[in-house]
Formats: C-alpha cells, sequence, structure tokens
C-alpha cells in the first residue's frame, strides 16, 4: 500500500515535470521563433536601410563622378584669335570630332600645357596666375572644380607630365646661369614634396614625357646637346641618359612615348618641313642600333608639305592627333588626326571640324618654351 502510494506520486511527479518540460520547450520554442522573427526583421530592416544608404551614396558618388571625359586637352587663344599674348591662353576640351568644345580653366593670365592624369579625373598645366612674373605648376580637379598650386620655383615652368601613378609631375624648368637662361628637367611629387633637378649643363633640356609603364623606368626628353636637337631617354633618377635619334643636323623634338612604349613618336624636320616620325626603341644596352635605326629605319607618319607639330596618342593606341598648318600659313595651326591601320601605314589625316577657324600661334621667338600643348585620353 505504501509502495503503490509512493509509486503513484513518483508516476504524477514525473507527469507533472514530462508536462512542464513539454509546455517549457514549446515556450522556448516560442520564444526562439519570436527570437528569429525579430532577429529576421532587424536584418531587414538593417539590410533595407543598408541597401537605401548604399543607394544615397552612389547617387551622391553620381553626381560628382558626372564630369565629362573630353578626348583631349589642349590650349589655345580660341576666344580671343587675334590676341597673340601669352595672357590669351586658356585650356579647353572636346571630343575626337569636333564636338562638345568646352572651356576647362582660364586664369586670364595664360595658362598652358595640359595633361591628364591615370584616370583623367585632373589635369596638370603651366600658368602664370601667381602673379610674380613666372609660370608655376598646378592641378586641376574635374570632379570639385579646385585648382592646386604644385610647386612655386623661381623661373618659368612648362610642360608638366603625371608619372603612370599619379605620384609625381615631371616639368621643364628654366634657370638662370651667369647672363642667359636656360631650360633643365625637374621632378616633383604632387604635394610638391621632393624637388629635384635631372639634367645640369648648358645645352637646353626640355618637352618630357613619362613612359607609359608602372615601374616609371624612363622619361624621354628633347636635348641640343649634340648640336642640333635629339629625343633622348633617362631613368627617372637622371641617370642612364641615351640618345634615341640622329639624323645629322637635322632636329628631332617633342617626343612622346607611343602607349605600348615600344616606339619613340616626334617632330623632325629632316625633310625640309615638320613632319610627324616614329622610331623602335630599343634596349638601353644598344646604344649603336638605336642611332642605326633611327638613321635607317625611323617612318613619316604624316608626310605633307605642311607642318606638322606635338603629336599626342590617343583615345586608343592606334590614333595620333597633332596640329598642323595645312589649312593656313606662318604657323596657324589645326588640330587634326591619323589612325594606324597596319604596320607603319596611316590613314590620310582628318581634321577636327570644328576647329576650322582655330588660331593656334607657334611662338618663333621662344620655339620650346611656349610650344601648344595637345593631350589626349
Amino acid at each position: 500500500m505504501y509502495s503503490r502510494r509512493i509509486l503513484k506520486t513518483l508516476i504524477v511527479i514525473v507527469l507533472s515535470f514530462g508536462l512542464l518540460f513539454t509546455l517549457g520547450v514549446s515556450k522556448c520554442e516560442r520564444v526562439v521563433e519570436e527570437t528569429i522573427e525579430l532577429e529576421e526583421s532587424l536584418e531587414d530592416k538593417s539590410l533595407e536601410d543598408e541597401v537605401e544608404s548604399i543607394e544615397e551614396t552612389l547617387e551622391d558618388e553620381e553626381e560628382i563622378i558626372e564630369v565629362t571625359i573630353y578626348d583631349m586637352v589642349f590650349y589655345s587663344n580660341l576666344e580671343n584669335p587675334s590676341i597673340k599674348d601669352i595672357s590669351s591662353y586658356s585650356i579647353y576640351g572636346c571630343m575626337l570630332d569636333g564636338s562638345e568644345i568646352s572651356p576647362i580653366y582660364n586664369s586670364g593670365t595664360g595658362d598652358l600645357d595640359p595633361q591628364y592624369n591615370s584616370d583623367y579625373s585632373k589635369i596638370v598645366f603651366s600658368s602664370f596666375m601667381d602673379g610674380d612674373n613666372d609660370s608655376d605648376i598646378y592641378i586641376y580637379d574635374f570632379k570639385t572644380g579646385e585648382v592646386t598650386k604644385v610647386i612655386d620655383r623661381v623661373g618659368n615652368d612648362f610642360s608638366p607630365d603625371f608619372s603612370p601613378d599619379d605620384s609625381t609631375i615631371v616639368f621643364q624648368g628654366f634657370v638662370a646661369r651667369d647672363s642667359y637662361l636656360e631650360s633643365e628637367i625637374f621632378t616633383v611629387n604632387i604635394d610638391g614634396t621632393d624637388l629635384m633637378q635631372l639634367t645640369k649643363n648648358e645645352f637646353y633640356d626640355g618637352l618630357p614625357d613619362f613612359s607609359p609603364d608602372q615601374d616609371q623606368s624612363q622619361i624621354m626628353f628633347t636635348s641640343d646637346r649634340d648640336g642640333a636637337n635629339k629625343i633622348y631617354t633617362m631613368k627617372t633618377d637622371g641617370t642612364g641618359v641615351m640618345q634615341r635619334t640622329n639624323f645629322g643636323d637635322w632636329n628631332d623634338f617633342d617626343g612622346c612615348f607611343s602607349t605600348d612604349g615600344h616606339y619613340a613618336v616626334f617632330v623632325s624636320d629632316r625633310t625640309g618641313d615638320y613632319d610627324i616620325w616614329a622610331v623602335l626603341l630599343v634596349e638601353e644596352d644598344e646604344p649603336d642600333l638605336q642611332l642605326e635605326l633611327s638613321m635607317m629605319m625611323a617612318y613619316n607618319i604624316s608626310e605633307n608639305p605642311a607642318n606638322d607639330m606635338l603629336p599626342a596618342y590617343g583615345p586608343n593606341e592606334n590614333v595620333i592627333a597633332y596640329l598642323t598648318d595645312r589649312q593656313y600659313e606662318n604657323f596657324i595651326y589645326n588640330i587634326t588626326w591619323t589612325e594606324l591601320t597596319g604596320k607603319n601605314t596611316w590613314t590620310e589625316s582628318e581634321p577636327v571640324e570644328e576647329f576650322e577657324d582655330t588660331i593656334m600661334v607657334f611662338d618663333q621667338e621662344h620655339p620650346f618654351g611656349l610650344q601648344y600643348s595637345l593631350n589626349f585620353k
């Protein structure tokens, strides 16, 4: 009897515990379900908020990034073609077909030599805007419209160019030496630090151009250290100078690297007028071969009786643009372009249509100090 009562009591306890356990599990399941639903709701809300935040950010970025990337930037006295003073020059952009020609920057003091950076969001250029009677190097930001001075050096600074990683600028600067001025090649970081003079001699060194490779291994430039102007390259620390062209007493100048880095494209008067030429670049340990190629195997891209100047590559590696006075005389230039169609074969040059009345006067008193710059994206 006592044992049976104990057994009943145990059964009741077990059943009660089981019921409580079942109720507890059900309650726990409900709590878990509610927690999961709450978390999912929070996650959905968080995800929704995050999506909205990303969309807002993208909209904000789109507002900043919606900037016209012109096929080319250049400087000209387009608005005041009758004025030959340097202060009449300002910076413009346009597309290859001459459309969307637009002023980019005009300080009213003379803005020259624009060159794109690697993503076309900035240009580096030379300007007299500081009012100290010499030109300095500036950067214009397309996204913000801000202009910042890179370097304020005594003497005129021209022909700047970005390094492939946009960290450094190379330019030509005039230095006083006894009773005359001479041009040398400099580099400087984009924040104005670490100014370096790469050349130092009594000759003209100017019109520098960075090689397109990310190693920034070479700078191409023009020098008259051989008597006439020739194309040279050097390492970015000023060492390893190598002559790349030679055609007797004729002048080769204003060289730039092809987009693959295999050719030097330059201006030469070796046919009696100025044409655009190209020559294959060899390794630095083959200087004799390089000069032989320059004499025997350089080819004329723009052969014609007029004067063609200032070659620039883009908007793809088969297109070269340059200035020409085929429509006019006395160094009044229009922009034209040509395209590579086969090995050393180029299409007939086509003018940029809207520039038929654009006047760009080549300054004969300063043929290498005040060149008219054209740069493609």
